[in-house]
């Protein structure tokens, strides 16, 4: 039943970030800001699911808004690359302190170019 309950939980976790992302997204054009928010629902699945769990989120956001913007998908390799990047560096607990978690950010920023 545990198993069972821990796949529940994971998969609403990427349901809810995979809102998240595409909320940041429509924010960002609706608003017009110069800003990318649609990575947030991907960190965070990537912080607590994991690299997999993080890339699966923010490629499938993507997928999902390039239903309605075709040139949208292929930004879902980057989404999947910043999934992978801060799943592994949570789980080598690289995100403890300041200096790595910018030096985390500072990659993450660099592969989103």
């Amino acid at each position: 039943m545990k198993g069972i309950k821990s796949a529940v939980n994971a998969f609403l976790l990427t349901v809810v970030s995979i809102l998240l992302n595409l909320a940041g997204k429509w924010i960002a054009l609706h608003w017009q800001l110069p800003l990318w928010m649609d990575c947030c629902g991907t960190v965070i699945a990537a912080y607590i699911l994991g690299p997999v769990g993080g890339a699966a989120a923010g490629l499938a956001a993507n997928v999902i808004y390039g239903v309605f913007n075709g040139t949208s998908q292929i930004y879902g390799l980057t989404s999947v690359a910043v999934g992978l990047i801060v799943g592994f560096a949570a789980r080598k607990k690289k995100l403890e302190t300041l200096f790595s978690t910018m030096a985390v950010c500072s990659l993450t920023t660099l592969v989103s170019l």
